[in-house]
């Protein structure tokens, strides 16, 4: 018996039903409202990108690399989430120089409003002294004369 009689599918044909993420396989029975086998649907909801990082080797991917240098080809070209380590470090700094002057002006500006509190009590405190009459004799005098 030759190769070409015993096998009855073609090679292409064989490969596609052997290969686990397929989406051209039909449940077997017709007793359930999906026409899909429901052992890949996570496979099938996933993105693109996803899928193609599955399909990929672990070799191509070592655990040393952060998520940011991991050079994987996006569809979406938005802003990454992750950035590197340095990065956040400069970033920290930043944040800490810039909380110290917010904490500088914060003090002077108590300070600030500390002074202004009591030099306005104190001219409260001598206008109410102008206006009672039995304090100051002044007052009493011009009030008197008029």
């Amino acid at each position: 018996m030759s190769k070409s009689s015993i096998r009855t599918k073609s090679r292409r044909d064989s490969s596609i039903e052997r290969s686990p993420y397929n989406e051209s396989r039909k449940r077997k029975s017709s007793t359930s409202l999906y026409s899909y086998d429901d052992s890949d649907i996570a496979y099938r909801s996933a993105p693109e990108y996803l899928r193609r990082l599955m399909n990929t080797s672990n070799g191509n991917v070592t655990r040393t690399h952060s998520a940011s240098e991991m050079n994987l080809n996006r569809l979406d070209s938005g802003n990454s989430k992750y950035k590197a380590q340095e990065d956040y470090y400069d970033e920290i700094q930043l944040l800490k120089k810039e909380l110290k002057f917010v904490k500088d002006d914060n003090s002077n500006l108590r300070a600030k409003i500390r002074r202004l509190e009591e030099d306005n009590t104190r001219k409260c405190k001598e206008i109410d002294n102008l206006y009672d009459p039995n304090k100051n004799g002044d007052l009493r005098r011009t009030l008197a004369n008029s």
